[in-house]
């Protein structure tokens, strides 16, 4: 069975995620839409609300579910950067001075620095000038230095997407430190040890009540701890030897029936909850095996995976246009205009982060360069 993932289906991962990411974090906003259970955790009136509306075919059910569901894009993005950095680093093409922590860190840092602070910046100009919006210098200085994790109360992190920089950068370091290069023994147990601490103390620290307010566990979830679960899969997956061997159609059917089945069951059960990531990961994988005759929907899905990283940072900025706009027709989903205003935020924030990807690589990363470690 073929269990590796090629740069095609990794690079569609990323897209179809992006896509979940940019349409939950509009849609969540909408009142009559089912709310996620992401930073905190309400069974009555989030998972079973959900269920409801599937069983029902409620007429708002598809809002219902990105609205839902959209922001498992996010645990699959940490999955993929797990990924992503160990098969960059356990190369033997690499360096030592790419390997040394000063090189490390300051490459990482870097890229993801200049990833976001036009995008941050630009959305704090247009918040406090168009939109009235206030932000604490405090937390804007945070995030310009990605420590808002830790320096700071999820509520004054806003918008939501700028937090998940400083996260990445402390799972970098957490693989640094503990995973880069490990004999194989010394990897399985520090991966098993971080995958249980995460879900341990994830459980120990979330409230036995079904609570509206669990700042605690809210604080805790913008932190690389509540990730380890995603992050370790995707560097376990990376060490998977290559398999040119094809995939099997019925058995990722069959992958994919069962995780989806799986997240959806643990949605109802508080601790179990914790456990969703890992089955929204398989959930994903197995979608891009079953695709994979299907090249346009591939094609599509590596072109968006380019730009993903892109719309990851300039989407906020978009939303706040659109926002005010859809909120006004708050009512229900199925009105056609309403439904035109979310394709129109699609297609805006495509639009941006094609231009951002321009500014970026065209004038920004020239200056990248220059601070973080150079290749010789």
């Amino acid at each position: 069975m073929n269990w590796t993932l090629s740069w095609k289906e990794t690079s569609a991962m990323k897209g179809f995620s992006i896509m979940c990411i940019v349409l939950h974090n509009l849609l969540h906003l909408l009142h009559p839409l089912v709310k996620e259970n992401e930073f905190i955790y309400n069974y009555n009136r989030r998972a079973y609300w959900m269920w409801d509306h599937i069983v029902n075919l409620h007429h708002n059910v598809i809002g219902d579910i990105l609205s839902f569901f959209g922001w498992y894009g996010v645990p699959i993005f940490i999955f993929l950067s797990g990924y992503g950095i160990t098969k960059k680093y356990e190369s033997d093409k690499r360096t030592p001075e790419e390997n040394s922590w000063w090189g490390f860190f300051s490459y990482n840092y870097s890229k993801l620095w200049f990833l976001m602070i036009p995008a941050f910046l630009l959305y704090v100009l247009f918040g406090t000038t168009i939109y009235d919006k206030s932000f604490e210098w405090d937390a804007i200085l945070a995030q310009c230095t990605m420590t808002i994790n830790f320096m700071c109360s999820p509520k004054s992190i806003d918008p939501g997407v700028f937090w998940y920089f400083g996260l990445t950068l402390q799972l970098y370091l957490v693989y640094r430190l503990l995973l880069h290069k490990k004999s194989r023994m010394f990897f399985i147990l520090i991966s098993f040890t971080l995958i249980f601490v995460s879900v341990t103390w994830s459980a120990a620290i979330l409230p036995h009540e079904n609570l509206k307010q669990q700042p605690s566990f809210e604080y805790f979830s913008h932190n690389c701890i509540r990730w380890f679960l995603p992050f370790v899969m995707g560097c376990c997956w990376a060490k998977i030897p290559e398999n040119k061997t094809e995939s099997k159609p019925l058995f990722w059917f069959g992958v994919l029936v069962f995780s989806i089945a799986v997240l959806i069951g643990c949605s109802f059960h508080q601790k179990l909850w914790l456990l969703t990531p890992a089955f929204a990961v398989f959930v994903i994988i197995s979608w891009v095996k079953l695709i994979q005759p299907f090249d346009w929907i591939m094609k599509a899905g590596c072109w968006l995976g380019a730009l993903s990283a892109y719309i990851f940072a300039i989407h906020p900025l978009i939303r706040m246009f659109f926002a005010d706009s859809i909120i006004e027709k708050d009512e229900l989903l199925m009105h056609a205009d309403a439904w035109l205003m979310v394709m129109l935020y699609v297609v805006a924030t495509l639009a941006a982060a094609w231009v951002y990807q321009w500014i970026c690589e065209r004038i920004i990363n020239r200056y990248r360069k220059s601070v973080s470690f150079k290749k010789k």
